[in-house]
């Protein structure tokens, strides 16, 4: 039996919907053609929301900040020791909450360029030259309860000869 060196298969994002197939069975395809693309309209959505959420975030900041210059001002201006203690304390207490809302706004931010790749990923391409052997909208697994590729490209250019063996 004469077969392809090398299949490719391709996986589809679980995470995401597909718009549009690009490509059908039997179709040849070369390295760098658009094989199908995924609905970013969520994914577009989800940004917008973490970037409120990041302005959002950026405001509360600027607003402890604020608070902190007023707690060390109060400080700075009481000659009691008591109420500097206290001030003190709340001073501190403030610091945690700056620094918390720095890391929440670090995360956001991390969010924020992750969902920015995704949505700028819309469109699979081809790694190789070969044609589509087959496709798997639907999903589902093989026999051993593997995932299925979404779509199979076989390669051209590299054949080889497979045969069966019985030792009688």
């Amino acid at each position: 039996m004469v077969v392809s060196e090398n299949v490719t298969e391709i996986k589809k994002d679980s995470e995401k919907t597909i718009k549009e197939v690009l490509v059908k069975e039997g179709d040849d395809v070369n390295k760098g053609d658009k094989l199908f693309e995924y609905d970013t309209e969520e994914l577009q959505l989800s940004l917008e929301k973490k970037q409120l959420e990041l302005e959002q975030l950026n405001a509360t900041l600027e607003d402890q900040q604020a608070e902190l210059e007023r707690i060390q001002k109060l400080m700075d201006s009481t000659y009691d020791d008591a109420t500097k203690r206290q001030y003190a304390l709340d001073l501190r207490e403030q610091n945690v909450k700056v620094l918390e809302t720095k890391a929440n706004i670090a995360t956001k931010k991390k969010d924020i360029e992750k969902l920015k790749a995704n949505t700028a990923d819309s469109t699979v391409k081809s790694p190789v030259d070969g044609e589509v052997q087959s496709l798997n909208p639907d999903g589902g697994t093989d026999n051993s309860g593997n995932a299925l590729p979404f779509m199979t490209i076989v390669e051209t250019g590299g054949f080889r000869i497979k045969g069966y063996v019985n030792e009688n």
